[in-house]
């Protein structure tokens, strides 16, 4: 078996593509509501919500990036 073939067979045995549309998905739902979250921050005039929506919308590009440097590092592609 080839080294490719080796690797098709281990993404497709661990659901890699559902695994990685699961990820995507949940990471923009996740920048959208914090996204909604600055804009009703901004329409109240809530500095702090503002501010928090920016911080947890990098946290969670961060999160999504390691998973998905995760799920490329099992699958070895």
């Amino acid at each position: 078996m080839s080294k490719y073939a080796r690797k098709l067979e281990k993404m497709e045995s661990g659901k890699w593509f559902m695994k990685s549309v699961v990820l995507l998905g949940s990471g923009i739902l996740c920048m959208v509501l914090l996204e909604l979250l600055g804009a009703l921050g901004s329409a109240v005039g809530a500095d702090f919500l503002e501010a928090m929506a920016e911080t947890l919308s990098g946290g969670v590009f961060l999160i999504y990036l390691v998973g998905v440097l995760a799920l490329y590092t099992v699958t070895g592609t």
